[in-house]
């Protein structure tokens, strides 16, 4: 069996937040393929379950496509056609903690850190040095413009993971 992947970039403006989230994830979403093959591709852009943990602790509350079951699957957040939802929210067992744990993309998250905890990630790509053609992550604390560099990675979405869990790290680290 064969199924074709396509690429699709949008830009919607809306007044409606939620109602954006809607139409691009029924657009995104909406697959024949099985649903074997969408958790492989959510796997590519969505964070791990030990950062979806830590944005929990930090306060994430923001619609997703895709959350982690208590056993650490991946799942999309229905079947058919993916609904938007905070996966975080009052979805707790009392005296057990909670039942899933959201699963925002990479690119959400930062701009969730911009957005809520003032931390900036830029990715960039070295071309001068001995790491030319690897990428790095400049995390800046927008409060004062203090920031600190991950090591050089293969690839840009390797950078940015290692900048939003460097980013984590420091908030949890502050927030004790």
């Amino acid at each position: 069996m064969c199924y074709k992947h396509t690429c699709i970039s949008l830009i919607i403006v809306s007044s409606s937040r939620n109602r954006a989230y809607s139409t691009i994830s029924s657009i995104i979403f909406r697959t024949f393929a099985p649903a074997n093959i969408a958790i492989r591709m959510l796997k590519q852009i969505v964070v791990d379950i030990e950062m979806a943990k830590g944005l929990r602790r930090l306060g994430y509350r923001e619609p997703c496509l895709a959350y982690f079951s208590l056993d650490g699957k991946l799942r999309n957040t229905d079947c058919e056609e993916a609904v938007v939802r905070d996966m975080n929210g009052p979805k707790e067992t009392p005296g057990r903690g909670p039942r899933c744990y959201s699963a925002p993309t990479l690119t959400a998250v930062q701009e969730w850190l911009r957005r809520k905890k003032h931390y900036e990630i830029l990715v960039t790509r070295d071309t001068f040095f001995q790491d030319a053609g690897r990428y790095f992550c400049r995390i800046i604390r927008l409060s004062d413009n203090l920031s600190r560099d991950t090591k050089p990675r293969k690839t840009y979405e390797q950078a940015l993971e290692d900048g939003i869990r460097q980013t984590i790290n420091i908030l949890t680290q502050h927030s004790h």
